[in-house]
């Protein structure tokens, strides 16, 4: 009798051990997913801002302002100004524009006026972005080899635009550029400018057009941020909107697909076309299509 009490003690007790494990095991995996999405929608409304803030005119203001009204720079305009400005009236100015033009051009492509390229840019919106790229890459990071083709779509927009950042902090710094918005501003500008104060808002526009035609008219920059974003709508709508089974098993299905390392891909498309290999078993019929149109659509 004894035996048999202490047999039946031992099965209650294995079956208590089991039961409080799959129950632990069911809490983790609960904790799992619910941090699983919150860093999916809080990875997407950082990539949202980011993506929304560079392609704008306070983003670009911020960075043009910031050379423009750095030490070095208005001590140059406040000499253009007065050398080339300040002096022009209705007698001085030629049929073809005014005498001092060419004076001007000379003076803006001495390479010594130009140690203002030096300035490093901090702005408000520059450090924002740069934190909310920083906070993606490590927030999704750890996600790399469970979702493979979920965290190649966050890592790979991430990095894109990180790079963008890069890409416009140089645009600001480049000395030709700002030579060539100088010369603009004197030629169209030049008997209207009353002082030095002006001639720096009006260099600042200038460089906030030039910006505006090269890089979010003229290279797309534009049009490639609005796409990148529809792409990450469409994985974020999909892998939210699955119970937590659905999401376990896609990990399953991600994680068995062989994939390009990060660090071996060269362009963005390369990596879309990668993160497709493990999304065509999540996203729907339709996704599947606009996806697919969406990255063709970029470069």
């Amino acid at each position: 009798m004894g035996i048999f009490v202490t047999a039946i003690s031992v099965v209650i007790a294995a079956t208590s051990l089991f039961i409080g494990l799959r129950r632990y095991q069911s809490s983790q995996q609960k904790a799992y997913i619910s941090t699983l999405r919150k860093t999916i929608f809080d990875s997407t409304d950082s990539l949202r801002k980011v993506s929304t803030t560079i392609a704008s005119y306070d983003f670009a203001y911020e960075m043009a302002f910031s050379v423009a009204h750095s030490k070095p720079m208005m001590i140059t305009i406040n000499e253009m100004y007065e050398a080339y400005f300040r002096p022009l009236t209705d007698e001085n100015v030629e049929k073809d524009g005014p005498p001092l033009h060419q004076e001007l051009s000379s003076y803006v492509n001495t390479d010594t006026q130009w140690k203002t390229i030096l300035v490093p840019i901090h702005t408000e919106l520059v450090e924002v972005c740069d934190s909310l790229t920083t906070q993606t890459g490590r927030e999704i990071e750890p996600y790399r080899f469970e979702y493979p083709s979920l965290a190649r779509v966050f890592l790979s927009v991430n990095m894109w635009i990180a790079n963008l950042l890069s890409i416009y902090r140089n645009y600001f710094r480049r000395d030709d550029i700002w030579k060539s918005a100088i010369i603009d501003v004197h030629r169209d500008f030049a008997q209207t400018v009353d002082s030095a104060e002006e001639l720096e808002v009006r260099i600042t526009e200038r460089m906030i057009g030039k910006w505006v035609e090269d890089r979010i008219n003229g290279q797309n920059d534009g049009v490639m941020l609005d796409k990148l974003r529809e792409i990450v709508a469409i994985v974020t709508k999909t892998y939210l909107a699955s119970a937590e089974p659905g999401l376990l098993s896609v990990r399953k299905r991600e994680s068995i697909e062989q994939f390009v390392p990060l660090e071996q891909t060269t362009t963005i498309t390369q990596d879309l076309d990668e993160a497709y290999k493990g999304l065509r078993w999540v996203l729907s019929d339709l996704d599947k299509q606009t996806y697919h149109d969406l990255v063709r659509e970029i470069h």
